[in-house]
């Protein structure tokens, strides 16, 4: 990757974490879970066109290694959280969860 594809990856990712972290919580508190459901439908299809589906799409990938976006607000979430005061402790069922999943996930994906 040269260094301009290592900034635009960086930067949707960013922009992504961003929009979850600020715009998914507001929706909520708003419209209750039918905002979390919009939220849901919008920001990620939203992103991954912007990320993925336009031809000067922001993330690069290299090589053959899959991995998408799911990576990029997870650890904006924990950044951020982190940022805020946050204890990781507190979120370690959710993250072996989340990391359990992903290997099966992965694994099934290679069928």
């Amino acid at each position: 990757m040269t260094v301009k594809e290592i900034i635009m990856t960086i930067t949707g990712a960013a922009i992504f974490s961003f929009l979850v972290i600020t715009v998914w919580g507001k929706l909520v508190n708003l419209f209750g879970a039918i905002g979390g459901f919009i939220a849901a439908m919008i920001i990620p299809g939203t992103m991954w066109i912007i990320n993925h589906g336009v031809n000067n799409h922001l993330i690069k990938q290299s090589g053959t290694v899959w991995i998408d976006m799911a990576w990029a607000v997870g650890i904006g979430v924990c950044i951020s959280s982190k940022i805020q005061g946050g204890k990781m402790t507190k979120a370690k069922n959710t993250l072996f969860a989340a990391i359990l999943s992903g290997i099966i996930g992965g694994y099934i994906l290679t069928f």
